[in-house]
């Protein structure tokens, strides 16, 4: 297990414990958590059934708890389709209640919540002699200029260099559909 207590936040006029753990096994909170997700008219709720199919892949589970109880989640996902590359911080996923939480900001209002689930995985997973990680998004903007000023946020706050792609990757083994190809925001593999 890895855990990180970086984030004490004042949230509604109180002081608010934000704990953040990564661990090998499905855990009943996280399964809780993307239960929620599914249950909901959220975008594409359905990935977030915790399936046999999305479970096989999975080396690792991140849950950030607010005073105990889970708000965030996410996974690093090994699928043969990646060649080696780990997929971090996908199926991100937050409590519905929980929505316009900030769990922890930096001065330039970056979430370290997502800073938490990027560096312990890539911690767990190097444990296990992982080293290239990537973490990929849609970006609405043809130019991936989203993506690209939220890779100088994480690399503001990461212990890890990232960069971001200059073109869309296929993430997923469908080339037919315009939601498998995303910008992704690697490390140490060049992929351009």
């Amino acid at each position: 297990m890895i855990r990180g207590l970086k984030l004490r936040e004042k949230l509604n006029n109180s002081q608010q414990l934000v704990e953040t753990t990564t661990v090998e096994n499905l855990t009943k909170d996280i399964k809780w958590l993307f239960e929620q997700v599914s249950k909901t008219n959220h975008y594409r709720a359905d990935n977030y059934l915790l399936d046999n199919y999305a479970t096989s892949y999975t080396l690792c589970y991140t849950t950030t708890y607010l005073n105990g109880e889970p708000v965030l989640g996410s996974c690093a996902w090994n699928r043969p389709f990646y060649k080696g590359m780990i997929r971090i911080c996908t199926r991100y996923c937050i409590n519905l209640g929980f929505r316009h939480v900030n769990f922890g900001q930096g001065t330039d209002g970056f979430r370290l919540d997502v800073v938490d689930h990027i560096d312990q995985q890539v911690d767990f997973t190097k444990k296990l002699g992982f080293n290239y990680h990537f973490i990929s998004r849609e970006d609405k903007n043809k130019t991936g200029k989203t993506t690209k000023r939220l890779t100088k946020d994480i690399n503001n706050y990461s212990k890890y260099f990232w960069k971001c792609s200059e073109n869309r990757k296929l993430v997923c083994p469908d080339p037919d559909a315009p939601s498998c190809w995303q910008f992704i925001i690697y490390n140490n593999k060049e992929i351009e």
